[in-house]
């Protein structure tokens, strides 16, 4: 049984030919380049410097993560794609678990780290005796409290010492104390690992096969904290905050809450851990939706906010029967243009030297948001 194992889920890029007698051949690159420059081009120097065509390949072994969420897709990716084309299956592979399988010694406990960011690690406990074991859960963690948990199952279970390995131990070395770390040999990713713990292990089907990220990554985590709701007094300091830092011709706090008491107004906030970050507006006029003003915290722009809330607003708009959303944009505003654009905001006319401080012509942007309606 051939297996053809890659693993792209830190900075290396490893592939690996392995069988049930042991490694045929084995490329890993550490060259700064990205993977989808480096995976094929690997794959097709380890067929052809250990003489084999991709049609004798029986399986594929994968390091499905946790690991960089981008080059688990990369590897994802590549994975589905050479087990598609030659209707093989593909084996699942934890990447903490090849990592561990670099650490051959008995009687220690083996910690493999990946930086998480933010002093986090993914991580998970092994000892050998005879074989590999996985004695905790696969975790992301606080580093030291890795630390600390790693000297305490050593004295608990009588062990000689822990050896941590991996990108981690780079980042976070300083505090590991008196614990071990590995070799360089043995430090990073191999595929060999992941082929060799692939030996054995029954296949699925590639359109099966699915990354293990412990935790969503951060674009999803980011979007899961924010929150859209209705405009109401206690966010008018914060918002009117954020209005002082974007326009140069701000409003007053008067004219918010006179439109927030107003029933043909709507306004929205967006919040990150309850604090107002943004926010929007629009005037109901007969079945036609005014937006007045959107706004995001300065700190808080290109991270998709300002998206949320014309969306959430447009939503809002379909449910009252509005059927089109107009509003103006400064002329040179590019940034701005360019999302109503991609929101599907379409220039329907000029209002001159609209705007003050500077003085700019403003352009009327409409959205038809009922079908046939203009």
């Amino acid at each position: 049984m051939k297996i053809l194992a890659i693993d792209t889920s830190g900075g290396t890029c490893s592939v690996a030919l392995v069988n049930n007698k042991g490694i045929i051949g084995e490329y890993t690159v550490n060259n700064g380049l990205t993977h989808s420059v480096n995976l094929m081009p690997v794959i097709d120097n380890l067929l052809t410097s250990t003489n084999h065509k991709l049609n004798q390949i029986e399986r594929i072994a994968l390091s499905t993560g946790p690991g960089s969420f981008t080059g688990l897709r990369i590897g994802a990716a590549c994975a589905k794609a050479l087990a598609h084309s030659q209707n093989i299956g593909v084996i699942e592979v934890p990447t903490t678990d090849a990592l561990a399988y670099n650490i051959m010694e008995e009687k220690s406990l083996i910690v493999p780290i990946m930086d998480a960011r933010r002093e986090q690690v993914y991580t998970a406990y092994y000892a050998r005796d005879g074989s590999l074991q996985r004695i905790s859960d696969y975790l992301v963690m606080d580093i030291h409290k890795v630390v600390a948990e790693a000297s305490r199952i050593v004295s608990q279970k009588g062990l000689n010492r822990a050896i941590f390995l991996g990108d981690g131990v780079e980042v976070y070395g300083s505090f590991l104390g008196e614990h071990s770390i590995a070799p360089p040999t043995m430090m990073l990713q191999r595929a060999a690992g992941v082929g060799m713990l692939a030996v054995g292990s029954p296949p699925q089907k590639y359109s099966d096969v699915q990354i293990f990220y412990i935790r969503k990554p951060q674009a999803v985590r980011e979007l899961d904290q924010i929150k859209i709701v209705p405009f109401s007094r206690e966010h008018i300091d914060k918002v009117h905050a954020i209005e002082l830092a974007t326009f140069s011709d701000p409003w007053s706090k008067a004219g918010f809450i006179a439109d927030i008491d107003n029933p043909l107004c709507t306004y929205l906030v967006a919040l990150k851990q309850n604090e107002p970050i943004g926010y929007i507006g629009m005037w109901h006029v007969a079945d036609e939706g005014h937006i007045t003003n959107i706004a995001i915290a300065p700190k808080h722009r290109q991270e998709g906010n300002a998206i949320r809330l014309l969306n959430a607003l447009e939503e809002i708009a379909k449910q009252k029967d509005i059927r089109g959303l107009t509003l103006e944009v400064r002329a040179s505003n590019t940034m701005a243009k360019n999302l109503y654009q991609k929101l599907g905001f379409i220039q329907e006319g000029i209002r001159k030297n609209y705007y003050k401080k500077p003085q700019e012509d403003a352009l009327i942007l409409w959205k038809y948001i009922s079908e046939g309606y203009k």
